[in-house]
């Protein structure tokens, strides 16, 4: 498995992530190879945890300026020094960054307020050089119970694992099965479509319920 060198935000540290041939390499929305990523250019990760190594699924480059981003699970909330320390998804390390009256806060389509905010729940967060936060969107709240569609991108059935490509967001979720039924996760593969239930537990996304689609046909 090969791996390259990262400097995460808000970290002072290099972390290694590791690659193989299951991982895909973009420049914005067209593919490339490992040989067309160089040293020093920001790129953007989708990882997961294999074993004790950090695996990466998609590595992106991004060709034009925009705000930095990134994902994660707030640790701590003191509205009283307008801060809000998140735990980085990619570096597992905690961030202070500041919040202000002019942050906006999302919750899916709707407006929410930064005392919406709780511990432990899954944001994505945008920011400046500042580490102002321009905007918040609350992902997950511990106990929320969550519907994902779409194709399954990776398996692991060996720690019951799934990533699923979600059409409502396009985004990917990692999804543990241990509450699946084993004849069920015999039927799993990799680009099948299926719908499942799950709730977020505070650290990750738990299955209760699987069921398979036919997949979409496109004109």
């Amino acid at each position: 498995m090969n791996q390259m060198a990262f400097q995460p935000f808000g970290s002072k540290k290099q972390m290694r992530v590791h690659f193989d041939t299951r991982t895909r390499f973009y420049r914005d929305s067209a593919p490339i190879t490992e040989r067309d990523i160089s040293q020093g250019q920001r790129v953007y990760l989708d990882t997961m945890l294999n074993g004790d190594r950090v695996f990466a699924k998609t590595i992106w480059i991004r060709s034009t300026a925009e705000e930095g981003s990134s994902r994660g699970q707030i640790s701590q909330i003191d509205l009283a020094r307008n801060t809000v320390t998140v735990r980085e998804e990619l570096s597992d390390q905690a961030v202070k960054l500041q919040v202000s009256p002019t942050t906006a806060v999302r919750r899916g389509d709707q407006q929410a307020s930064l005392s919406d905010l709780t511990v432990g729940a899954l944001v994505a967060l945008k920011f400046g050089a500042q580490r102002q936060i321009s905007e918040i969107t609350l992902l997950a709240t511990p106990g929320s119970v969550f519907t994902f569609a779409g194709q399954v991108t990776y398996l692991d059935l060996s720690r019951r694992l799934i990533a699923i490509a979600n059409r409502s967001d396009n985004q990917n979720y990692d999804v543990y099965m241990d509450a699946v039924a084993p004849n069920v996760l015999r039927q799993l593969r990799e680009g099948v479509n299926v719908s499942l239930s799950a709730v977020f537990d505070g650290t990750r996304y738990a299955a209760r319920s699987v069921d398979f689609q036919a997949a979409s046909s496109k004109p």
